[in-house]
């Protein structure tokens, strides 16, 4: 396994390999391209470390950096990361600032989530992830240079 020193907030050694990786996938997304990339792993395998790597390159390429945390306390509320990111965007606007609409309709749709009766239909959760896409995508227009 490669390790090299990254630029950051805070120098620190990392996997060359999955760095790589990830920041490809980051420079795609400063070019306009989507990715999705899933960063997942055993406590102290240097999630944060990479992440904190690619959110340090996605901010000097001037995309949005958005941070949610998964935390044991938190593990059953559903999307917890991700409404944790969207109001920290929200927070980054400043003191009084409103949320912006985008988000706070996808923190809405997220927080609620599909009504029971309807998670268990497939159709229907089908249309409520298809709602979320719809959702995210406008958050994405309404974030200058992309986000992360």
């Amino acid at each position: 396994m490669a390790v090299t020193t990254v630029e950051s907030a805070v120098p620190s050694t990392v996997r060359t390999d999955e760095l790589n990786r990830l920041l490809r996938a980051v420079d795609a997304a400063a070019g306009g391209a989507s990715r999705a990339v899933e960063v997942a792993g055993d406590p102290g395998a240097g999630k944060t470390l990479l992440l904190t790597a690619a959110a340090h390159r996605a901010r000097t390429g001037g995309l949005t950096v958005l941070r949610g945390r998964c935390a044991e306390p938190e593990r059953d509320v559903a999307f917890r990361p991700f409404i944790q990111a969207l109001m920290s965007w929200h927070a980054r606007r400043g003191p009084g600032a409103p949320v912006p609409a985008e988000a706070a309709a996808l923190i809405k749709a997220l927080a609620t989530g599909p009504a029971e009766a309807e998670s268990a239909d497939f159709t229907r959760r089908c249309h409520y992830y298809t709602e979320l896409r719809r959702l995210i995508g406008a958050c994405l227009v309404g974030a200058p240079g992309g986000m992360l």
